[in-house]
């Protein structure tokens, strides 16, 4: 997907949103985050064939990945945009899911006793 595509399928994400974001023990800019967010996540994975039950794991998986960079994270505008970062997360998500289960139905095709 072009830089232009991804930057109009995610939205601008509010510096104080991010910040709050920042601690964990807030609540309410977690919340808000995840309603924004998960269901882009998983209408992104869909629109590249994936089953919406797939899709929600890469939007978990995503989410945790999300919540573990926060603890470190510093917003600065001159790195790049956090829409970017986070599309670039999911669409390595998205991928390595797929691998995933790729390998597993190798696994499962070469062994018919399981």
């Amino acid at each position: 997907m072009s830089d232009e595509k991804r930057q109009s399928f995610w939205p601008t994400t509010q510096v104080m949103l991010l910040n709050g974001m920042r601690n964990c023990e807030d609540s309410l800019s977690w919340k808000e985050f995840l309603q924004i967010y998960v269901p882009l996540i998983i209408k992104y994975c869909q629109r590249r064939g994936m089953q919406e039950e797939d899709a929600r794991d890469v939007a978990q998986d995503v989410m945790v990945y999300v919540s573990k960079a926060m603890e470190k994270f510093c917003y600065d505008p001159e790195q790049g945009q956090f829409r970017n970062w986070l599309g670039t997360i999911t669409h390595r998500t998205l991928l390595k899911h797929i691998a995933r289960h790729q390998r597993a139905a190798r696994v499962r095709s070469n062994n018919p006793n399981h």
